[in-house]
């Protein structure tokens, strides 16, 4: 039996959107406030993982990724939606 449907090989990386008010887009200051922040994988390669995990597919990641703080955290997100990690280096 197979591991897989889908081997997704490619980048990932670690996505911070953030929100911001509308009235804040004053390009005559230098700063911004932000109103939130999130952290999120991100990646052609991981994004398409995490979709076709959650539409059933059993969807395997190979890349890779930082060894850090920033890197495990994206990791142990990616393995949440349910996609194997094991080929992420």
């Amino acid at each position: 039996m197979k591991k897989f449907d889908v081997l997704d090989i490619g980048i990932i990386v670690a996505d911070l959107p953030v929100k911001i008010p509308q009235r804040a887009l004053d390009f005559t200051q230098d700063t911004l406030r932000v109103e939130k922040l999130d952290l999120m994988p991100g990646g052609d390669a991981a994004n398409s993982a995490i979709v076709l995990s959650r539409l059933g597919k059993r969807a395997a990641l190979a890349g890779a990724l930082g060894d850090d703080g920033m890197g495990r955290l994206v990791l142990d997100m990616i393995r949440s939606a349910g996609v194997d990690t094991g080929y992420v280096r």
